[in-house]
């Protein structure tokens, strides 16, 4: 198939991208301006595109005319949307709607694959768990919302008859290549920079207690792939691992696999919003696709973990 993908250099956008041209697809990457592909990922053509522009993206759709379109485009990292909602609100929902409003008019057959999130589920009663995609949205902060809106409004050009928008919601997911600003590679890379002696050797951490449903990267994207090819237009899924791990499970992971044994030191309070229990459903994803994760929790810890010490090898 002819692919889009928007968001495309960012960190599930980079596993996506290498999927797809495993796959055999015909890949094209929207980029924001001065933003480079990883460089395996060189070859791929490389589309120029800001959602929030809508002669870019009007340009990008009508040269490329893609048959799927995976839209990753988006401001995730909290502390940026609390910082800037205002910008998080531009890019999330109406580079959003740009994007619907515009495939309508330019490839109205094109299938569209939104990439939501489980922070929409907020913080979730203990009756509602193990989520499933009729739980309750409460979102708690401004991504959260933003991709709430992002995510009804697809439904809306679903149910109109529209555009073939298909929803995911995606639970926790981690591995390598992920920047810092996030649980996991944070400890990696406190982890990988005690191992170089680049730091003292003390981790620091937060609420260890919290539970998430975490998935590999590699595993979240072949789902996408499964969903936009199979999903249901204007249906939602959840993509999970259907089972709950502490922070502090993250964490003892990491150093059963370091080198050094560190002090492990609480950084200060936590934060009031953060939800204490979150596990998903992903039955109406497995009926609809047969999707199975399939890379271990032990891989997907030993592989964040080395590309961290890569990372440091050389200082």
């Amino acid at each position: 198939m002819r692919v889009l993908v928007t968001g495309a250099a960012g960190f599930a956008g980079t596993h996506l991208l290498r999927q797809l041209v495993a796959d055999g697809h015909d890949v094209h990457a929207a980029v924001l301006p001065g933003e480079k592909l990883a460089r395996d990922l060189r070859e791929i053509p490389t589309h120029r595109a800001d959602v929030t522009d809508v002669a870019q993206l009007e340009h990008v759709l009508t040269e490329v005319t893609p048959e799927w379109i995976f839209h990753l485009a988006a401001i995730a990292h909290p502390k940026t949307c609390r910082e800037n909602p205002l910008l998080a609100w531009e890019v999330n929902f109406v580079g959003t709607h740009n994007l619907y409003r515009l495939a309508t008019e330019v490839v109205p057959e094109a299938r569209v694959l939104f990439i939501g999130s489980a922070a929409e589920y907020g913080r979730p009663a203990p009756t509602d768990l193990p989520l499933t995609e009729e739980a309750p949205l409460r979102p708690r902060d401004v991504y959260a919302a933003t991709k709430v809106a992002g995510d009804l409004v697809g439904a809306r050009y679903a149910r109109d008859g529209k555009l073939a928008v298909i929803r995911a919601r995606a639970f926790n997911h981690f591995g390598p290549g992920q920047e810092v600003g996030y649980v996991a590679p944070d400890f990696a890379r406190q982890v990988a920079r005690i191992e170089r002696g680049l730091q003292e050797p003390k981790v620091t951490v937060g609420d260890l207690e919290c539970e998430r449903d975490f998935l590999d990267v590699r595993d979240v994207v072949r789902a996408y792939i499964m969903l936009i090819e199979k999903g249901q237009p204007g249906a939602v899924y959840n993509v999970c691992s259907e089972t709950s791990r502490k922070i502090r499970d993250l964490l003892d992971g990491l150093l059963k696999l370091a080198k050094i044994k560190p002090e492990v030191a609480p950084a200060g309070k936590t934060r009031n919003n953060q939800t204490d229990v979150v596990v998903g459903c992903a039955e109406s994803l497995r009926a609809e696709t047969g999707w199975e994760p399939l890379i271990s929790w032990e891989e997907t810890l030993s592989d964040l973990l080395a590309d961290w010490r890569t990372r440091f090898a050389y200082l």
